[in-house]
């Protein structure tokens, strides 16, 4: 019997989008303005992905899925997650934009190739920092709920 619960993942992704704040706290700024990524940027990046990350298989854990299904399946594919929560009807716990779908996919492409943990030369492409970083607390507030008392017989062996 697998010791972990919808709450345990939602717990730990709250955790991480807490530690992100703190390492780089989103500002309200306009468009034009232009701040170049530190090391600290690079980190609360990596924070606010794997809060997304443990948010979706929060929700999906909540829908029988396993952990090794959820490992096996989706790895740390942010977008694949997404998609898999959508048919899941995630829509009736928090409501997802088109913009912020975009965003999490834009994010995915730096996320699952583990980058922002082994930094390589090149360009990265990933969204502004307090829209994504909005995009997660919205994500971590609209499951909260779901993720404590998940409806029907939770199982947990999908």
């Amino acid at each position: 019997m697998e010791r972990l619960t919808p709450y345990i993942f939602w717990r730990h992704s709250d955790s991480f989008l807490s530690a992100a704040e703190k390492v780089l706290e989103p500002q309200d700024v306009s468009e034009k303005s232009f701040k170049p990524l530190d090391d600290n940027a690079i980190v609360a990046y990596y924070l606010v992905g794997h809060s997304i990350e443990l948010s979706l298989k929060s929700y999906l854990y909540a829908k029988n899925y396993n952990k090794n299904k959820l490992r096996k399946k989706f790895g740390h594919d942010l977008s694949k997650l997404l998609q898999e929560c959508k048919k899941r009807k995630i829509g009736r716990e928090v409501k997802i934009k088109k913009n912020e779908a975009a965003a999490i996919d834009l994010l995915s492409v730096t996320y699952k190739s583990k980058k922002f943990e082994y930094l390589e030369y090149g360009s990265y492409s990933f969204p502004e920092y307090e829209f994504i970083f909005k995009v997660a607390k919205a994500l971590s507030n609209g499951l909260a709920r779901y993720a404590m008392n998940p409806p029907g017989t939770y199982k947990g062996n999908a």
